[in-house]
């Protein structure tokens, strides 16, 4: 597939969690404003099976920066299975994660690995991320809300 239609899956994507980020998995959103998005997804091979961790760092007006989980629609999931499929290697192989990080201002950037998944492969308290509006913080982008 060309990479100026890998793009526009990518794009579609972006689209679909920012539209979704008010379905909050605990809670309501409320008067929050997002200034970034995160998704760590996880494709099984055939891509019969999926796993997210998805979340807003978001704040409500005058308040502190926190991170708010929200549901990957399944538009965004459908998408990145698309994506996995067009990326796929001439020897037949499928990246099996994508982390995607999405700006305010609509910026955004995807890192994907073939390595096997970690939740898909039994890894169910996956602690990665666990941390991540503090490191967040602590990068030129995230140093301006801090």
């Amino acid at each position: 597939m060309p990479p100026a239609d890998i793009q526009e899956i990518e794009q579609d994507i972006v689209l679909a969690m920012a539209g979704n980020v008010h379905a909050v998995m605990d809670g309501e959103w409320e008067d929050r404003e997002w200034v970034h998005l995160f998704v760590d997804a996880e494709i099984a091979p055939d891509g019969s099976q999926t796993s997210s961790i998805t979340f807003a760092l978001a704040r409500k007006p005058g308040g502190r920066l926190e991170e708010i989980s929200f549901r990957l629609p399944r538009e965004a999931k459908r998408l990145l299975n698309d994506l996995a499929e067009a990326m796929r290697q001439p020897g037949g192989e499928r990246w099996s994660s994508a982390q995607l990080r999405i700006e305010q201002d609509g910026r955004y950037g995807v890192e994907f690995s073939y390595d096997p998944p970690r939740r898909l492969g039994g890894d169910l308290l996956d602690k990665r991320f666990d941390d991540y509006l503090l490191r967040w913080l602590e990068t030129p982008e995230g140093a301006r809300f801090a």
